[in-house]
């Protein structure tokens, strides 16, 4: 039996290995950097080249479509010649999918 993966376990270990993850929110903004915290409604991410405390960001969980490793390799060149929503969804089957 395969072992299902829950929101928080995946957040939880992307948090505790600080592995750097595309965020992609439901507006198609696509955001880039690695999760500091998280509870029940959002979540803290330090943006990519952040300068300390100051630069972080906080996202709600409802506007997240997909939470993708940067290791997995969605090609930035690909996001930047279409739309985040293009690239969410060439990449959804990679990560985690918001509610």
């Amino acid at each position: 039996m395969t072992e299902r993966i829950t929101e928080d376990g995946f957040i939880q270990s992307h948090i505790d290995g600080r592995t750097p993850i595309f965020c992609f929110l439901a507006s198609s903004i696509r955001l880039e950097g690695t999760i500091v915290a998280n509870d029940l409604h959002a979540l803290l991410m330090a943006p990519k080249d952040a300068s300390g405390d100051k630069d972080l960001i906080l996202i709600f969980k409802e506007q997240i479509a997909t939470i993708v490793p940067v290791s997995l390799q969605c090609s930035t060149r690909t996001s930047a010649r279409h739309s985040g929503e293009g690239s969410a969804k060439r990449c959804a089957s990679r990560g985690y999918h918001g509610t």
